[in-house]
């Protein structure tokens, strides 16, 4: 979690897991074409959820490769049913000040749908820092997932180290994770001859 107070003892916590799909990659020269989110109650059950397209501004060159990873196609980018993209950050502003205060959370969404939901917000001329302050935190996936690899590996090396192998159940659920103890051991082997 970063920035923002913590909600006072007792209250209930909101949880917003939210979601940006773009153009590409730069927030300052791409654009946010789809927003979701989902709010919880503290008890991770779905209280309300959100879900909007909009346009493609005039002033964009979307990448390819974005478009062909979000199944976005130029004929869904100028669909004139759908909102501008002011619009849609009026509306996606709108209903996280609705949810707040909150913890927002996504999957590298600190290093990535924050700066773009950031830039969006200051060029349809809105406040900015909207996760973060006014009671509300945020928290990101990515950096969990990162720590839980990382003890993972921590604790198959002290099973290699002091046992000399990593019991089975251990190792399949390592290899969830992707480290591989078979390898681990092999190079621990190897560092010891």
């Amino acid at each position: 979690m970063t920035a923002g107070p913590a909600p006072a003892t007792g209250e209930n916590v909101s949880f917003v897991f939210y979601d940006l799909e773009t153009t590409g990659l730069s927030p300052e020269f791409d654009q946010a074409l789809q927003f979701a989110a989902v709010r919880t109650d503290d008890d991770f059950n779905e209280v309300d959820s959100f879900q909007l397209r909009c346009r493609l501004s005039p002033h964009i060159v979307p990448s390819p490769g974005a478009l062909v990873v979000n199944r976005v196609t130029p004929t869904m980018l100028t669909d004139s049913n759908l909102p501008s993209y002011y619009e849609a950050l009026r509306a996606v502003r709108e209903k996280f000040v609705e949810w707040s205060p909150a913890i927002f959370i996504g999957y590298n969404s600190i290093s990535f749908d924050e700066d773009f939901l950031r830039q969006g917000f200051f060029q349809t001329l809105q406040p900015i820092y909207l996760t973060n302050t006014a009671g509300n935190a945020r928290g990101d996936i990515v950096y969990s997932e990162l720590g839980m690899k990382a003890k993972a590996q921590k604790i198959a090396q002290e099973y290699i180290t002091t046992v000399g192998r990593v019991p089975w159940p251990e190792a399949h659920a390592l290899r969830k994770l992707n480290i591989h103890a078979d390898a681990m051991y092999v190079e621990h082997v190897n560092s010891v001859v």
